[in-house]
């Protein structure tokens, strides 16, 4: 759709991706020969590799285009009096909570 992001747009074909590995769990398989059963899993793990790898494209992707969203923020809890603070900051704060 033209309306739609490209994260969106990427969720949406890693779950049909995932959708298809049904495929190769959905066999009958008491009356598999055993290089059958063998390949079907060969498969399924392809699959499941090419999606993880197209997750983790656009994971960098966007950790790359929110970084530089934040460029010129400064941590309010370590380094400065802005409102962001970094991941690192966060978790420390919630590890003192708890």
């Amino acid at each position: 759709m033209l309306h739609e992001s490209q994260e969106l747009t990427s969720l949406r074909n890693a779950r049909h991706q995932l959708t298809g590995a049904w495929e190769y769990t959905e066999l009958e398989i008491d009356d598999l020969d055993v290089s059958v059963l063998l390949e079907s899993i060969r498969q399924l793990s392809t699959l499941i590799n090419v999606v993880v790898d197209k997750i983790d494209t656009e994971v960098s992707r966007l950790e790359k285009r929110d970084s530089n969203i934040f460029s010129e923020h400064t941590c309010s809890s370590c380094e400065g009096d802005k409102i962001y603070v970094c991941n690192d900051c966060l978790t420390q704060m919630a590890k003192e909570i708890c």
